[in-house]
């Protein structure tokens, strides 16, 4: 199993698809149905290889179920009415948690059988590299001069570049393929399971939790992994509460458009600074972090 091999498990709009057809039938579905649903035998000229790999794969990997002849989901949103867009972004969250499970990340830098491993270490990799220079067309080759061992390689060859090309926007940890690593989208999905409308904490504290939640961002444990494979001198090193470009990015597109509120605030303890093009922005050091109340114009 290699995520980043589309051909072999599946594609990431097959996926969400999927999902939705489970999702809206509100109770377990037969295999045969679900999979002429979203792939009809009119339609699909492949006799539905894609839809049957993709289906197999999130099964191996515990978001769906099988009971039987049925395919069910272990997690469902609350409500028995939901928007379209409310729908995706659901479907986004759980599968950037099943994908970053600890389960199906056991086997960290295997090359065969990785489970989710090649997708998630590949994106440990893309959240610490500078946004404003990285380009996916270069991955291949930064990552060879990055990592010099070459049982550690991450992506190994443009099949698999591709392949996170895909995901990284599915899972919104970038804009579009073959565009700017932000992971905006991401870190915005997990803000409700951090701060309730009107809540704030301490920045330093909203970060642990954001790498707790997206462990591929700044301090989380398979970034941390990642960067302990990586020559100590392949990113400009960052001093204490400085983030990563990438988070940088996110948090001030979430404040742009007001999801967060950024305070400086010099009774919080420890501050986060913020990482810009040229460097450090300590204009932008920060030691609080809320979310705007409910109704509050954003």
């Amino acid at each position: 199993m290699s995520l980043l091999n589309l051909t072999s498990d599946g594609l990431p709009n097959v996926l969400a698809m999927l999902h939705a057809a489970v999702l809206r039938a509100g109770k377990p579905v037969l295999r045969d149905e679900l999979l002429e649903t979203v792939a009809p035998s009119s339609v699909v000229d492949d006799d539905g290889k894609m839809t049957r790999q993709t289906l197999n794969r999130w099964t191996e990997l515990g978001l769906f179920r099988q009971e039987g002849d049925a395919i069910t989901v272990n997690e469902r949103p609350a409500g028995t009415r939901i928007a379209a867009l409310e729908l995706q972004r659901f479907t986004r969250r759980v599968v950037c948690k099943c994908a970053l499970a600890e389960e199906n990340n056991a086997d960290f830098w295997a090359s065969e059988s990785a489970r989710a491993a090649d997708l998630t270490r590949s994106l440990a990799w893309m959240m610490a590299q500078d946004v404003y220079r990285a380009s996916f067309s270069d991955f291949e080759a930064q990552e060879a001069e990055q990592i010099t061992d070459p049982e550690l390689l991450l992506m190994r060859n443009s099949t698999r570049r591709n392949g996170l090309q895909y995901w990284a926007p599915f899972l919104g940890f970038s804009r579009h393929p073959h565009a700017a690593i932000d992971p905006t989208v991401a870190v915005r999905d997990v803000l409700p399971e951090i701060l309730s409308p009107g809540q704030g904490m301490a920045a330093a504290d909203f970060v642990g939790q954001v790498a707790w939640l997206l462990p591929v961002l700044d301090g989380g444990r398979y970034q941390k992994e990642v960067l302990a494979a990586m020559d100590p001198n392949a990113l400009a090193p960052r001093n204490p509460g400085q983030l990563s470009t990438a988070l940088s990015r996110a948090l001030l597109c979430l404040r742009a458009c007001g999801d967060i509120v950024m305070a400086q605030k010099s009774d919080t303890g420890s501050a986060i600074t913020l990482t810009g093009a040229q460097g450090a922005r300590h204009d932008l050091t920060f030691q609080w972090i809320s979310r705007p109340a409910a109704g509050q114009s954003r």
